[in-house]
């Protein structure tokens, strides 16, 4: 085979062929992508090359790409040229700014001394000459002060839950000492459907109060005494709710003093709103020991 047909054609990466010179403008973008390298690693503050070094590469490429003739660079590589003269450019201006700014730090703390104020007549003054100072120490103890409120509140928060749920247990535990079946009720259509018809103070006494349990216990007594229940748990819950108004007090009611006297089982007969006029009377009579339980079983 001869010589000729042993040289192999240019391959190409695609149907165009890069062009003559294309080695040579790759090895000019890959020095200028170490350059751009290393201006990179100069703003993080690494360690860089000499400043001899440097301005040897700089200028070797900035010969470079002035001698290079702009018409003959493709459009990615006049845009890549552009980027790189732009963050060069940019670089430069950003070394030069962190410098001055950092001779000037360097100069103030030389200079003058930052001292901690003690009194309140040094807070002000303080405060006066470094507002800079002053407003990032003001900023971060709003935060901090902040920050412990928020924790104080929900401690706080937390607290009164838990003595809610404990005041609320023991309430229920007062009302279940009368009434042991509450929680049952509590769950009943027909206890529910019983205290929409009945007056206001009946409705808020087991609806509205969450303090008062032995306003829970007379509403129950009065469901109780209106339904008929007869139950053991109903015998003891209505002596010990008059004992709640009237401890000690005697229930034998003498023939002279039948006047005042009312029994169970008129209020069983009364209509909601007689119920409701009535009842400071009825009150009174369980106070004074003439309320006569002839229904459930009390009455002596």
């Amino acid at each position: 085979m001869s010589e000729a047909n042993t040289i192999e054609a240019p391959k190409t990466a695609g149907f165009v062929d890069r062009g003559f010179n294309h080695a040579r403008k790759k090895a000019q973008m890959e020095q200028e992508e170490k350059e751009i390298a290393r201006l990179e690693a100069e703003a993080r503050g690494e360690e860089v090359e000499t400043e001899e070094a440097t301005e040897e590469v700089v200028e070797a490429v900035s010969e470079e790409v002035t001698e290079e003739d702009d018409s003959k660079l493709s459009r990615e590589e006049k845009s890549f040229k552009k980027r790189y003269g732009d963050l060069r450019r940019h670089m430069q201006q950003k070394e030069k700014d962190w410098e001055e700014k950092l001779q000037v730090l360097e100069n103030r703390m030389n200079g003058e001394g930052i001292r901690a104020p003690k009194s309140d007549e040094d807070i002000e003054k303080w405060a006066t000459e470094y507002p800079d100072v002053a407003g990032i120490v003001e900023t971060i103890a709003a935060k901090k002060a902040q920050e412990m409120f928020q924790k104080a509140e929900s401690r706080l928060s937390e607290l009164d839950k838990v003595q809610s749920e404990a005041e609320r247990n023991k309430a229920e535990a007062t009302i279940m000492e009368t009434h042991p079946d509450f929680h049952k009720l509590k769950a009943s259509d027909e206890f529910h459907d019983w205290a929409e018809e009945q007056p206001k103070w009946v409705q808020d006494a087991i609806y509205e109060n969450a303090d008062d349990p032995a306003s829970v216990v007379r509403v129950i007594d009065l469901y109780k005494s209106d339904k008929g229940l007869t139950k053991t748990a109903k015998k003891a819950s209505t002596k010990k709710a008059a004992g709640l108004v009237s401890k000690g007090s005697k229930a034998v009611v003498e023939a002279s003093e039948t006047a005042g006297q009312i029994s169970e089982s008129e209020v069983s007969k009364m209509s909601a709103q007689e119920f409701e006029e009535r009842q400071d009377e009825i009150t009174k009579a369980m106070r004074t020991g003439k309320f006569i339980y002839d229904m459930s079983g009390n009455a002596r």
